[in-house]
């Protein structure tokens, strides 16, 4: 997520990190930035040090005490480059500092660096389960997987068609709460949020790879209307499908158009 009230260097950014396979989002003010780390839980953050109203730092004192947000690795990018600032940035939380201009190879680097940290190692201190246990396991892993595969297929093979999660989990020979909690623990959401995202999914594809009308994108996405889908999608990107096709794919505030 990019959070920086100067637009121009938003859209460089944005695009840049787009070449490079990176989904992002981003908002103009550290009170939208706030708003949107917590409804997208970012791999991270790159943030201008200095904006009104709250500042870069501020938002990171935020960010850092808030346990929602805390592990997000927050990386300032700001031209000041003097010691006073480094170490502002340091002590709200930030975990790198990039002065401007920068090399997108470095700042690519620096990212992936920060975003594997974040991944979380099995405590060795952990004792191993006895084998009869330890193969339980095994086999339910197993069948959670292919239960979880075979429904994701159909999702995708039928993301057109109006899906029920009752339907799902029958075809699947599971109840419906079953099925919930094999998404829940493997997708960290419901069968129903998948099916929800996997739509906006294919529609963000539709609208980036294709000449098609908003209409036909909805209809291909499975949303009932074009109507029900433009509000869904301005509620859920912050702009409209229109838009989001125009700006390239980048998720921006609204804002960023009255410049």
């Amino acid at each position: 997520m990019i959070v920086d009230d100067d637009a121009s260097d938003v859209r460089l950014i944005s695009r840049m990190l787009r070449q490079g396979g990176h989904r992002v989002v981003a908002a103009l003010n550290g009170r939208d930035g706030l708003k949107r780390a917590l409804e997208h839980q970012p791999g991270a953050v790159l943030m201008d040090l200095r904006m009104p109203g709250q500042s870069g730092l501020d938002v990171a004192r935020l960010m850092s005490a808030d346990p929602r947000l805390c592990e997000i690795p927050i990386l300032f990018l700001s031209a000041a480059d003097d010691l006073k600032s480094k170490l502002g940035a340091f002590s709200s939380g930030a975990v790198d500092y990039i002065t401007k201009p920068f090399s997108i190879d470095e700042l690519t680097a620096r990212l992936h660096v920060h975003m594997r940290k974040r991944v979380h190692l099995p405590d060795p201190s952990h004792q191993t389960p006895p084998c009869a246990e330890l193969n339980d396991e095994i086999r339910r892993d197993t069948f959670e997987k292919r239960i979880l595969e075979r429904v994701q297929n159909e999702i995708h093979a039928r993301l057109a068609e109006p899906l029920t999660v009752v339907n799902l989990a029958r075809s699947a020979g599971v109840s419906v709460r079953r099925l919930n909690e094999i998404f829940q623990i493997s997708q960290s959401m419901t069968t129903f949020e998948y099916v929800r995202a996997e739509r906006f999914r294919r529609a963000c594809e539709l609208l980036l790879q294709s000449d098609l009308s908003i209409g036909s994108v909805a209809d291909q996405a499975g949303f009932a209307s074009q109507a029900a889908f433009t509000y869904a999608f301005r509620q859920r990107h912050g702009i409209t499908p229109s838009e989001y096709r125009l700006m390239g794919g980048v998720e921006l505030d609204s804002q960023i158009h009255a410049d």
